[in-house]
């Protein structure tokens, strides 16, 4: 195929230019490439430029906007790619070409930018600076800044960028702000050495004096007691001030479950020499009752419907009650009674009391339970959470629903359970929705059979862990491990169908039916299991602020017996779907089949 070929050369940040191509315009860009840019990704200069690419398949499939070629545009880029580079700490950075391709009989042209990145800044000293602090002060400022020397980003002999600078900044900033100096400005000054390529950074930090908490003051509220509101507060007038304890403070209020905002305002005024900060604290309490209607179609559960009636409690008490009702395929009725308290005598534990009724209908098995539970759920340190759970369920097991596998000794068709939960969860994921980087760590405990009327006795271990990691700007890669272990304490081993593990479905194993791996009877009935693995490696693709894409591969099982692991009996599925954020919440569509089975009938499931 026969080309065309512009160069544009000896570009720099200096040079403005004019470039026509053939007198044509609505010239569709197809690919944009870079060439030389060893130590900035690709990815990072598109994201800062004008001009984008559009595939043949956004166009026509996703419904993407065209990108034209724009000369206008495309000078702006030059600009932003070398502005881009000296951010990051390369100064000298140039556009040394530009090659624009157009394609033979088409309006579609292909940009190829080449790069001179140069040497890098390298920070070669750090000092600091503090201004307008009493001589007493001295050995504090100096103890306070090097607790945080080693946290900083930039160091002896680390290249230099503007982000990091910023955020050294902030660090600095915060650190004073934290311990009493409300005043506080930092500033920085840079030495720069052309020939060597390297920086000496020079904080300068205008102290002021010392400051303490001012008095305290509350607005928006009707129910809300500002006594007890200021009794969860993590600081109290006379103490040092700290943006810190504001931060704790807000959280806390709003963790209270009373209000749909809460603010906190620190007055420092323009004179540097106020030694008191005054606080006001504005909130906007939530509505005494409120209801909430849910449905949706899953593969699973099929048509599900639910309502939720919440009433908070009186005089802006952090209490609430919640009645709850679904219908699923899976449980034709679910009705909950809940009461939760936010700050039970007031130690910052969440407190919940809940009663339930549930018609269940499972592959496995149908049931009718009733039960009450009580739960602590405590905050021990930040992302770090106990929980405590009693529990006391009654249930009637259909037997005709059953497999004859699980009439044995120790069968009862109506039992009585009773038990303790103890959990930890540590959880470093961000953000809370859609994670793209961090962990989560779960392990919990659950001893069945604490009283005498509980007809069975065991203990139920689970461990698991959620990795995210951020490959690029767009690109997550999701890993999930769960393993899950029943003991029985009894003579006859006994543990109760509901309570035995179940594999694969949509929050399983994909491509696999729900409950369809793990041990079964001669006709293929579940029958539940006392250990289980289950995996999941996800690639998250997301396409836009809506719309996301997803590529996975699950692999797991369940078995019969208990503290049994066998790889040779994993199975597996791989897939993909589509993610779809909606105001109510997000749309799932996925697609999976099970590998290395010879099977080659998918399972689509709807979410």
């Amino acid at each position: 195929m026969d080309s065309q070929n512009l160069k544009i050369n000896s570009i720099t940040i200096f040079l403005l230019f004019y470039l026509n191509i053939f007198g044509q315009s609505n010239l569709l860009i197809t690919d944009i490439s870079f060439v030389g840019n060893n130590s900035v990704e690709s990815d990072s200069l598109i994201q800062n430029i004008a001009s984008s690419t559009t595939s043949w398949l956004g166009r026509n499939i996703f419904g993407a906007e065209p990108s034209y070629y724009s000369e206008e545009f495309f000078k702006s880029d030059l600009i932003s790619i070398v502005k881009t580079y000296q951010r990051k700490g390369f100064l000298y950075a140039k556009v040394r070409d530009v090659e624009i391709q157009k394609h033979d009989n088409k309006d579609e042209v292909s940009i190829t930018i080449f790069i001179d990145e140069g040497n890098p800044i390298i920070v070669k000293n750090i000092s600091v600076n503090f201004r307008n602090s009493n001589v007493e002060y001295q050995p504090v400022l100096d103890s306070l800044f090097n607790s945080i020397e080693n946290d900083l980003i930039l160091k002896q002999n680390k290249i230099f960028t503007d982000a990091n600078l910023l955020s050294d900044k902030n660090m600095i900033q915060n650190l004073f702000l934290n311990n009493g100096f409300a005043h506080a400005l930092i500033d920085y000054k840079l030495n720069i050495d052309e020939e060597l390529s390297t920086v000496n950074i020079n904080w300068d930090v205008n102290m002021g004096p010392k400051t303490k908490f001012g008095n305290i003051f509350f607005s928006g509220y009707e129910r809300s007691d500002p006594e007890y509101l200021q009794s969860r507060l993590n600081f109290n007038t006379g103490e040092f001030y700290s943006g810190l304890s504001l931060q704790k403070s807000q959280q806390a209020l709003y963790n209270l479950g009373i209000f749909n905002a809460a603010i906190l305002k620190s007055y420092v005024g323009k004179n540097r020499t106020d030694t008191t900060i005054p606080i006001e604290i504005i909130v906007k309490e939530a509505s005494l009752i409120r209801m909430d209607f849910g449905f949706g179609y899953g593969r699973d559960e099929k048509f599900r419907t639910s309502i939720n009636l919440r009433i908070l409690g009186p005089w802006g008490a952090p209490s609430r009650i919640n009645v709850e009702a679904k219908h699923t395929a899976l449980e034709a009725l679910g009705l909950s009674l809940i009461y939760t308290n936010t700050d039970f005598l007031r130690l910052n534990t969440t407190f919940r009391l809940k009663t339930s009724f549930r018609r269940q209908t499972e592959p496995g098995f149908s049931a009718e339970r009733k039960g009450i539970e009580e739960s602590l759920l405590h905050e021990i340190l930040p992302n770090l959470y106990s929980s405590l759970i009693f529990n006391y369920e009654n249930v009637f097991m259909d037997s005709n629903s059953i497999s004859p596998l699980n009439i044995v000794e120790g069968f009862k068709d109506t039992y009585d359970k009773t038990g303790m939960t103890l959990g930890l969860n540590l959880n470093k994921a961000a953000p809370i929705i859609n994670p793209e980087t961090g962990y989560n760590i779960s392990i919990l405990f659950s001893l069945t059979g604490l009283l005498k009327n509980s007809h069975y006795n065991y203990l139920t271990s689970v461990l698991e862990f959620r990795n995210f990691y951020k490959v690029h700007n767009n690109l997550t890669l999701a890993f999930r491990i769960h393993f899950g272990i029943i003991n029985s304490y009894d003579d006859h081993d006994f543990i109760p169908i509901e309570d035995r593990y179940y594999s694969g479905g949509s929050n399983s194993i994909r491509g696999w039916g729900r409950a369809e791996l793990g041990p079964t009877d001669e006709n293929n009935m579940p029958i539940g299991g006392n250990s289980l693995w289950e995996n999941n490696v996800e690639f998250r693709i997301k396409a836009s602020h809506q719309i996301g894409f997803t590529l996975f591969l699950d692999f797991g099982n369940t078995w019969y017996r208990q503290l049994y692991y066998n790889i040779s009996e994993l199975r597996y599925s791989a897939g993909g779907g589509v993610r779809y954020t909606t105001p109510i919440g997000p749309i799932r569509f996925d697609a999976a089949i099970p590998i290395f089975e010879g099977k080659n009938k998918f399972q689509f499931r709807i979410s």
